[in-house]
């Protein structure tokens, strides 16, 4: 009877953690200032900007620079995919980018802009 008892609360206890750990989404931290390069596509020169994101929970904000505008951000995370949206309201850009964390330090995409640019980006954790 104790033997029954002992391995139905194991059983049990288990089944909270497993289940905690399922419901728990893994995310990054994409919290840092972050100076990236974008190219695009069809051009050959290659710009560079900086980003300062602050993240909280699955939600990003921040601010970007670059040679196109000062832009306001905001973006969401899932796992260690994101989606970054910025804009500039006294030029009236917009930009949208797709990116997937390579590491704690670096991150890879795709950007598109409201100017029908697009094109490769990439960035790395001051």
């Amino acid at each position: 009877m104790k033997k029954t008892i002992s391995i139905m609360a194991v059983a049990l206890l288990a089944g909270i953690f497993l289940s905690g750990c399922a419901s728990t989404p893994i995310h990054v931290n994409l919290t840092g200032n972050w100076n990236y390069d974008y190219q695009v596509t069809g051009l050959d020169k290659v710009k560079t900007g900086s980003m300062v994101i602050h993240q909280n929970d699955f939600n990003i904000s921040g601010t970007a620079n670059d040679a196109d505008g000062q832009f306001v951000i905001s973006g969401i995370v899932s796992a260690d995919k994101f989606t970054i949206k910025g804009n500039d309201a006294a030029k009236g850009r917009d930009f949208e980018i797709k990116a997937t964390l390579g590491s704690d330090c670096d991150f890879k995409g795709t950007y598109q802009t409201n100017q029908g640019t697009s094109g490769s980006l990439s960035a790395t954790r001051q």
